[in-house]
Order: C-alpha cells, then structure tokens, then sequence
C-alpha cells in the first residue's frame, strides 16, 4: 500500500534478468507478478510460464490475449484499488464497503474476470483466483475471507505471508517476524482447500504443511480387513 507505480521499462530492468538467469540454471515453473502485458511478454520470453496479474486485467486489456497467445498459466486476484490508494489493512478509520459481505463480493468479481479469461481464449484449467488478502480489505475482512472464501473448482491461491493484518492480529510489528502468524494463516487455509501458497519463508511452511497432509492422510478411514497393525 502506498507504492508508487514502476514503469513498464523499469519493471523489465529489474525483473527479467533474474527471470532469465534462474531459468537457465534450475528446472522450475516461474511466475511474474505485473499489471502490464508488455513486461508479462518480455517475462515469459526469459523463461517465466505463469502471470500473476494483481489488476485482474483491468490495467491492461491485453493481458488475457497474451496469457491465452503464450498459454501460460494465469493467476486473477481481487484488489479494491491500485496501491496508491489504499491502506494497509489495520489503517482502515472505516472498513471498506463490499455491501455486507465481503466474500461474496470478492467471489462475483473472480467469477466475472475469470469469464472474460476464458472469453479471451485463456484454457479454464489455466486459471487460478487470488481472494487478494491485505488488497483493500480491513483486518476483519481478511479472517473473513480465511474462514469462508471458497474457489468451488477452481484452484485457489493462499497469499496471507507476512501481511499487516497478521501483525494486526499478532501485535508483530516487523513483517519478518510474522512467520508463526503465516504458518498459522496459511494452515487454516489448507484446510480450506487452498493448495498453492505464496510465501516468504518456504521451509516453515513446507514443513508445517507436510505435517498437515501427514495428519490428514493418517485420520482416513482403515480399509476393510486392515487391521492398521504393523
């Protein structure tokens, strides 16, 4: 909140040789993070294979035709604002208005980007929703969305690390000091469904969701005739 907008060309200068030099050395799926359909392009050219657009593509009208051009994978999140107009969550003197219902809010305007995706000839099963936690909601408004949001069949994206409203709820005041809080958040959120999580500290998570999955996997009903005994 209260970031000023970066160029497309400075966006391009800072991002794409990081982009190029990881693909070169590691065999993973990378992603970019951008509003803007020509730094998108320039990304996926050095390697990237998923768009992050955090506008939803609102900024840039054309940021759908290049995911479906490219087929990469897409990624639509909700935000209220552009950065440099909101707040961070705890700020709010009055939270923001979604008429009563924040989650229902946040899943119209999903389902209507994602149909104007797949309108613009981006695969269904390359689309993921964001609920945009700490993007123009109030504290309250976020552990809303943890409790209660639901993607149906899409996928889900859980982006709760290190956010304002978990040093809100935790009094942390420094963001890299709100890794239990994230752990915390991002559990709850497993258990809502969400499988792709972005996330500051990667080993505290994977371990803590590890756990989880164990957990979950060990609590399955015993087939018939196994006894479970060793």
């Amino acid at each position: 909140p209260g970031a000023a907008r970066v160029s497309d060309d400075e966006q391009i200068r800072r991002v794409v040789p990081v982009i190029g030099a990881i693909a070169r050395r590691h065999e993973v799926v990378l992603s970019v993070d951008t509003t803007r359909a020509p730094v998108a392009a320039a990304a996926i050219d050095a390697g990237a294979r998923i768009i992050n657009d955090v506008a939803a593509g609102t900024e840039d009208e054309s940021m759908f035709a290049l995911a479906a051009r490219e087929r990469t994978g897409l990624v639509i999140m909700h935000r209220r604002c552009p950065p440099a107009a909101d707040v961070f969550s705890h700020e709010y003197a009055r939270a923001p208005d979604y008429g009563g219902d924040v989650v229902g809010a946040v899943a119209r305007f999903l389902d209507e980007r994602v149909c104007a995706a797949i309108a613009s000839g981006v695969a269904p099963d390359a689309i993921v929703v964001d609920p945009g936690l700490g993007f123009g909601k109030s504290v309250e408004q976020n552990l809303e969305l943890i409790a209660r949001f639901d993607g149906g069949e899409r996928p889900v994206v859980g982006a709760s690390s290190r956010k304002s409203f978990i040093g809100a709820v935790t009094g942390v005041e420094r963001p890299s000091d709100r890794v239990a809080g994230s752990v915390a958040a991002s559990l709850l959120l497993w258990t809502r469904g969400v499988r792709v999580f972005r996330v500051h500290d990667v080993r505290a998570h994977r371990d803590a969701l590890a756990v989880a999955a164990a957990v979950i996997a060990a609590s399955r009903p015993v087939a018939d005739g196994d006894s479970g005994s060793v």
